[in-house]
């Protein structure tokens, strides 16, 4: 996100883990650099918007693109989503990648390797609603 006078380019390079944020699982694993973060997202069409609404948790899949510092996802402006995010609600925006699957005959050596990306942000900077044409 751009800083207090609007340029990104003022920012540093990496990601700062918060406490909250930070990976505790394989943190070697972990990258914070805008580079990596920005490939994931780029890559990326479908993500899932979490939110809570009345003490009620809710996952929300939509498109998404990202345009320089700022993550932009559709949605009707008639959504609930959207009119709550409105006010300000936190939410946590989530990218993965599925690489393949490695099914083993134990469950504890199966996996699926790939890459995800989660922001977490409050949405008070949410006021505009853009319009896409729909083409036939």
């Amino acid at each position: 996100m751009p800083d207090a006078t609007g340029r990104s380019d003022l920012l540093p390079n990496n990601f700062v883990p918060t406490p909250r944020s930070r990976t505790r699982r394989h943190p070697e694993r972990a990258h914070y650099d805008r580079a990596t973060v920005y490939a994931i997202l780029d890559a990326a069409l479908l993500c899932h918007i979490g939110y809570v609404i009345d003490e009620k948790p809710y996952v929300t899949p939509t498109l998404f693109w990202r345009h320089g510092d700022r993550l932009f996802w559709h949605g009707s402006s008639a959504s609930r989503m959207l009119r709550m995010q409105r006010t300000g609600i936190p939410v946590c925006v989530t990218v993965s990648h599925l690489d393949g699957l490695v099914v083993a005959r134990s469950a504890a050596r199966s996996n699926m390797p790939g890459k995800n990306c989660s922001c977490r942000k409050s949405t008070p900077g949410i006021t505009q609603t853009i319009m896409l044409r729909r083409r036939s």
